[in-house]
């Protein structure tokens, strides 16, 4: 049933974005497709907010195409089908055509709805689950989907739809730490710059790293990125409950459940969304889900999005799923390396560790990609493991071959910081290292591009930890194709053949047959071609007011619309008892915030930036306007956060927007190109 409900879902939305993938298949994208999409149905029908993030996006050209489809899918979850629950929305799907799902054919329309409420547990807020391969940017895609909430939010603060708070949940250290690429990139990548502006003004991060680390949102306040591992946050058993007063960082994290549940519409991200679900679908919940249950109770959820490369449990996709970007296209796209298994029988340590180093050396050797020099992480069971037997023997075997010791780095849970630093530098190119010991790390969350294979012969403890590490090395990197390695003894290969028909829904045997594919002729022009390029279908022609007479910025409605809606932090005192849900403020006056000021040079500065506008321009038209330059002052200074409405305002007034068709192929003057005789 769920491939079902993928596949109607997906024809809904193609029919309504106006073309298929297969339309623009190897050249996603280009302007041909953007010019499709911005005249289609569903450009249209979404709110002007969100016409202008998408219409940014697809100038960009930032994210990959399969983030693009999927935060596509997210707007039209949220916009075009209201922020359905996966029960409402497969109800909706099923009845747009007369074909029926297999259970349907079976027992009628109501047993299969009934089984899959069973399958998807009775909840009652939307759940649903992206499943994009490793290495197609899960982390970025999240940042966007919550800076899209944020935004919608901000303009439209009635709307239950949008998030005004996001927590995200990650399994374990190692993604919570990844996850702070968030916080690092460029907004401006993925939204327009007055959006970039609002969000740099008024997003709040707190990343949980440990027991220590206390919830500082304000309870009712807005914005909040709240990101933890899931023992941050997490409930616990009845039986638990009863010993928290001796232990401090039990009631530490309840406490923080706690304040979560004062913020008000609250959205779910949860990464890596696999450990949220149990190995099989009928079994109890895991206290993830138990505990995002409890936030929907106490406050009702704008929504939860899960995203895993995982979709499948015991080889059954899960019903949750409403986008699936397959290990098989990432590959296909040059997303991911191919791959290549090479498996050992009855080898000894020192057999084992000689035969991987001369495979590894003579294929990949010091060849640079990007600059970085191509790693293999090799995966031990205990440090005892890797201490005595492991690293002595890898030793002898690098001197035999004339390789310095000083490629090795190694790490677990017991080594010095400086090798904790020079793990995180090796996707660096001062990197040296190549050869990487590990127990216990290295798995989910480790993005290392230039590993290119991984070894494996003790079997690990955990199977999921086999699937985990394995696949580490498939991240694109440098030109494609490229080619990773997994070695593997011959139990280790039984055990990750189950793994991935499981988890992946795929095999061995195919995943080592699927290919890069190769540049197509518009991606790779001949040398001596000079290309006559073709106009796009459309044209967009930016019409500017050079004298727009006297704007209007009316900031002090703004600032009463808006003012609940900018950042701001509580003096001490104010806050109440730890078991109360209020927020006390007992003057007016003690309500204090984080305030920029904002001198005549600093003001005119910062709107010129996000307007691109002269500076002299930007002062003219401050003076000329209803509050005058002293005003703009005054009002920014008492609220920062309304520089970007006087940016929006600029913007509205000065430029508008007219579409022109615009057929046939007009020639271009092109630069000469190196070689061709010109």
């Amino acid at each position: 049933m769920p491939a079902f409900l993928v596949n109607r879902l997906w024809q809904a939305f193609e029919a309504k974005r106006g073309y298929t993938i297969a339309t623009f298949a190897g050249r996603r994208l280009h302007p041909e497709e953007n010019e499709t999409f911005f005249a289609g149905e569903f450009f249209r029908e979404v709110l002007p907010e969100t016409r202008h993030m998408l219409r940014h996006l697809r100038t960009v050209g930032f994210l990959r195409a399969p983030q693009v489809d999927a935060f596509e899918l997210y707007v039209y979850l949220k916009e075009i089908q209201g922020n359905p629950t996966v029960k409402e929305l497969y109800r909706r799907l099923a009845g747009t055509t007369s074909a029926a799902a297999p259970k349907e054919e079976a027992h009628g329309p109501e047993a299969g709805f009934a089984d899959l409420d069973a399958e998807l547990r009775g909840l009652r807020y939307p759940n649903w689950l992206f499943a994009l391969a490793m290495g197609t940017g899960k982390t970025i895609l999240i940042a966007t989907m919550i800076f899209y909430d944020f935004i919608l939010a901000a303009h439209h603060p009635e709307d239950r739809r949008f998030a005004k708070n996001a927590l995200i949940f990650a399994p374990d250290t190692t993604i919570l730490e990844s996850l702070r690429e968030i916080r690092d990139f460029d907004y401006g990548k993925v939204v327009p710059r007055e959006y970039a502006l609002f969000l740099a003004t008024n997003l709040k991060y707190h990343y949980l790293t440990d027991l220590d680390t206390e919830v500082s949102v304000l309870p009712g306040s807005l914005y909040n990125v709240i990101v933890s591992n899931v023992q941050k946050i997490i409930l616990r058993k009845a039986a638990m409950a009863q010993r928290l007063e001796a232990r401090e960082g039990e009631w530490q994290v309840n406490r923080r459940l706690r304040k979560l549940e004062r913020l008000d519409n609250l959205a779910v991200f949860v990464d890596e969304a696999h450990h949220a679900f149990g190995r099989v679908v009928a079994r109890d919940l895991k206290r993830v889900r138990e505990t995002i249950n409890r936030l929907h109770r106490i406050s009702p959820l704008a929504g939860c999005v899960n995203l895993t490369g995982t979709p499948y449990v015991e080889g059954r996709m899960l019903p949750e799923v409403v986008f699936f970007y397959s290990l098989r296209q990432a590959i296909r796209e040059g997303y991911l390396k191919q791959v290549r298994f090479v498996d050992y029988t009855n080898t000894k340590t020192e057999d084992f560790i000689r035969d991987v180093v001369v495979r590894f050396w003579r294929e990949y050797g010091e060849e640079r990609r990007e600059g970085l020099l191509p790693k293999i992480a090799f995966y031990c069971t205990t440090i005892a493991e890797l201490e005595e037997e492991f690293l002595p023997v890898l030793e002898r075997v690098l001197a035999e071959e004339g390789i310095p010791r000083t490629k090795i780095l190694v790490n677990h849970s017991r080594v010095t910081e400086e090798n904790i630093r020079r793990f995180r530098l090796l996707d660096t190119a001062a990197s040296q290292e190549q050869f990487i010991l590990l127990v216990g790390k290295g798995t989910e969350g480790w993005n290392c591009r230039s590993l290119f294979a991984t070894a494996m012969y003790r079997r690990p403890r955990s199977r999921v930890f086999l699937l985990q590490s394995s696949l580490r090395c498939l991240r694109a990197i440098g030109p494609m194709p490229q080619t990773a390695t997994i070695f593997l003894s011959r139990e280790n290969r039984l055990v990750l053949e189950e793994e991935i028909r499981k988890n992946l829904g795929t095999t061995m045997f195919a995943l080592q047959r699927w290919r890069n594919r190769p540049p197509s002729p518009q991606e790779r022009p001949a040398a001596t071609e000079r290309p006559l390029p073709a106009a796009p279908p459309l044209q967009v022609v930016r019409h500017y007011r050079r004298d727009p007479g006297r704007v209007v910025l009316a900031l002090e409605a703004a600032c009463r619309k808006y003012l609940r809606y900018f950042s701001g932090v509580a003096t001490e005192g104010e806050l109440a008892d730890e078991d109360t849900a209020g927020f006390i403020v007992k003057r007016e006056e003690t309500l204090c915030r984080r305030q920029y000021r904002y001198t005549l040079y600093t003001l005119v500065e910062e709107v010129s930036r996000y307007t691109h506008l002269p500076c002299l321009e930007v002062e003219a038209l401050l003076r000329q306007s209803d509050v005058g330059l002293d005003g703009c002052l005054q009002w920014v200074n008492r609220e920062n956060g309304l520089v970007g409405v006087i940016v929006r305002t600029l913007l509205e007034t000065l430029f508008s927007y007219e579409t022109k068709s615009a057929a046939g192929r007009h020639p271009a003057e092109l630069s000469p190109i190196p070689g061709a005789g010109n």
